[in-house]
């Protein structure tokens, strides 16, 4: 296995695991707030913040990991054609996906920067809000390098092996 392929495998578990991480506490945020509308009969508003921020880096961190052959996926036209014909259907995929990610990402890393200068809070926990939209910015220039590469190498997702999903 190739260094380049390790070192790509080695940042998708990592990040997976980050989004596992980030899920977990989540669930545990939104279970506590629950039990303590039920039991105490107040919200935690802080916990609401708190997990609304954690939800947005869980998405953008499993973003970051590309996908799988069997993950949503429309290739009505493109699985069907070979050849040149394929890669120009990739070239403009990715061309589309740069787009985004480079729009997205820099628009994403201004206002972390704008919001970092003037020292933006949560209105209610006074949680800084500069971090998770660096989060943003980061995952998606992680997302845009992990593209070009695999066009680059011609690697397309591939389905994965049902024997290695237990272990």
């Amino acid at each position: 296995m190739s260094g380049l392929k390790r070192a790509a495998e080695t940042l998708d578990a990592v990040l997976r695991g980050i989004a596992a991480l980030l899920l977990a506490a989540v669930t545990l945020l939104v279970t506590a707030s629950a039990l303590g509308r039920y039991l105490f009969g107040t919200p935690g508003r802080l916990i609401e913040e708190l997990s609304g921020l954690l939800m947005i880096a869980l998405l953008f961190t499993a973003l970051a990991v590309p996908g799988r052959e069997g993950h949503i996926r429309v290739g009505l036209i493109a699985d069907r054609v070979k050849g040149r014909t394929r890669i120009v259907f990739r070239a403009v995929a990715l061309a589309i996906l740069l787009l985004f990610a480079g729009i997205f990402a820099w628009n994403a890393f201004e206002q972390g920067l704008f919001n970092l200068r003037r020292n933006i809070r949560t209105e209610l926990g006074g949680i800084p809000i500069w971090p998770w939209t660096m989060v943003m910015a980061v995952a998606l220039v992680i997302l845009a390098l992990r593209s070009i590469i695999a066009f680059v190498r011609g690697e397309r997702p591939r389905p994965p092996d049902p024997a290695s999903e237990g272990a």
